[in-house]
């Protein structure tokens, strides 16, 4: 009984080994995929936008696109990217890549904007509004 245990345990592990690579496989294609979108939509020489180059890369984390900026605010910079990586995420031809959420972070990793679902809105998360409101300290 106790053999019959740990092969099964192989074997999951083994399932888990093999399906990992595979998720994060998929997880690059689609960010590959909202980088090209972004670059021959928002990117093009003589026509790009004001906020395209603050996008520093892209990446999918489960149902979250996430858009990692060289910004420090959540303004209209951040917002416009919100909107950007939204027009990919909740195009009709992408609905059925599973993905959810667009989340835009500052220079520091924090988020700065967040879009949750497809009704949702591009809005300034909470914790960037309170760091903003609490005076720095010296």
């Amino acid at each position: 009984m106790q053999k019959l245990v740990i092969v099964l345990t192989g074997v999951t592990l083994l399932t888990l080994f093999l399906c990992l690579p595979a998720s994060q496989a998929q997880a690059d294609s689609k960010a590959k995929a909202i980088e090209k979108y972004l670059t021959e939509n928002f990117g093009t020489p003589g026509y790009k936008t004001t906020w395209y180059d603050s996008i520093k890369g892209i990446s999918v984390q489960g149902n979250t696109v996430i858009a990692n900026t060289n910004l420090l605010t959540g303004d209209a910079q951040a917002s416009d990217v919100c909107f950007g990586v939204s027009g990919y995420v909740f195009s009709s031809q992408n609905r059925s890549l599973g993905l959810e959420n667009v989340e835009v972070r500052g220079i520091k990793g924090n988020a700065l904007m967040r879009r949750i679902g497809f009704r949702g809105k591009c809005s300034r998360t909470a914790d960037h509004i309170r760091r903003e409101q609490t005076p720095t300290q010296q």
